[in-house]
């Protein structure tokens, strides 16, 4: 099985990220690999999992993606520096007490790390 883990922590990479992690499972069931694919936001980036989120294609695409099986993680640490609370997010976010503790586990788990 093909383990990823996707890092993002600036708004301005939603599209990119989003982009890479649509490219990657193109790629796996063209080529009939079995996935499990993480997105961890921290930082800034934790905005685009609210519900308010005035990009509402990164709403969409997220959601469009959590229905193919990607997990989606939130740093507690950012949220709380956002201001923002488990009510303010997109359904089926996972909040993580650290997002980079959160990787570091994914990676000894056997994810590779990816940030575009």
């Amino acid at each position: 099985m093909k383990k990823v883990v996707f890092h993002i922590d600036e708004m301005k990479n939603w599209s990119l990220t989003l982009g890479n992690v649509k490219n990657l499972i193109t790629f796996y069931e063209h080529h009939d690999e079995v996935f499990q694919i993480v997105v961890v936001a921290n930082g800034e980036a934790v905005k685009g999992y609210g519900k308010e989120d005035t990009q509402e294609n990164i709403a969409k695409e997220i959601l469009a993606l959590f229905a193919k099986g990607i997990s989606f993680h939130a740093c507690q640490n950012a949220l709380r520096a956002q201001q923002l609370e488990a009510v303010d997010l997109l359904e089926h976010i996972v909040i993580v007490e650290a997002g980079v503790a959160d990787i570091v586990a994914l990676q000894e788990k056997g994810f590779t790390y990816i940030k575009p």
